[in-house]
């Protein structure tokens, strides 16, 4: 390889001036200039190293998780009062209730193959498989699974001594649902309510307004294309 100097000998500050005071001040504003160069070529290093994700520092969370589903199409839907909810009971001892069909095989449980590719880390570990899997838990499901068992306990045609099993997740639910609504932040601006009358009332009942949502049937189809395989759950806190 052939080496080219940076300086030929007429170049040199220290060359060809007229006394040796021009050669000094030549030579320092040589050097600052150096000196600048190497600066900024060693913060814009450090900003490099400072921005490449590190193994030690990976978190776990929604964020990163995003990874692992792709690209989730947003869809308008408009919110209406449906009666079908209203009326129903979650877990209905005969047949199945309107509300079971919103969670999927395996209740919104995935397993996960490789999830380091994916910055995750902390879920259920699934032992005896061919590559590293762990189990983690949708949180949509988790929220809908929480508020039909709200629903089931506020349900005044059952039995009290039937909200038991239920009421001792109600705290931990309400709390839960609580945090995953202020993270969602929808800031649709709803229109208030209209009368009998036809003139604007006073109140706002959130009913006929269109919001941008993420679609439920493609993260529904997700969950249930890698759902749990049968026999391995892990004990869920709230399920």
């Amino acid at each position: 390889m052939k080496w080219f100097p940076l300086l030929s000998p007429y170049q040199d500050p220290g060359n060809h001036f007229k006394s040796a005071d021009d050669a000094r001040s030549a030579l320092a504003l040589w050097k600052r200039r150096c000196y600048t160069l190497a600066t900024l070529y060693i913060l814009t290093m450090l900003l490099v190293v400072a921005y490449i994700p590190m193994p030690d520092s990976v978190a776990t969370g929604i964020v990163l998780s995003e990874a692992y589903f792709g690209n989730i199409p947003k869809e308008m839907v408009k919110f209406g009062l449906n009666g079908a909810f209203v009326d129903a009971v979650p877990k209905a001892p005969k047949g199945q209730s309107v509300w079971d069909t919103l969670l999927p095989r395996g209740a919104g449980l995935v397993e996960v193959e490789n999830p380091v590719n994916y910055g995750l880390r902390g879920g259920f570990p699934v032992p005896n498989t061919r590559v590293v899997t762990e189990i983690y838990s949708i949180s949509m499901f988790h929220q809908l699974n929480c508020l039909s068992i709200i629903k089931d306990a506020l349900d005044h045609n059952k039995a009290p001594g039937k909200h038991q099993a239920a009421g001792n997740n109600l705290s931990q639910c309400f709390d839960y649902l609580r945090q995953a609504i202020m993270c969602a932040g929808d800031t649709t601006l709803e229109t208030a309510v209209v009368n009998a009358d036809g003139h604007l009332g006073r109140s706002f009942d959130g009913w006929g307004d269109v919001h941008e949502c993420r679609s439920y049937q493609t993260i529904f189809d997700f969950a249930e294309a890698h759902r749990v395989k049968d026999g391995i759950r892990p004990r869920q806190a709230v399920r």
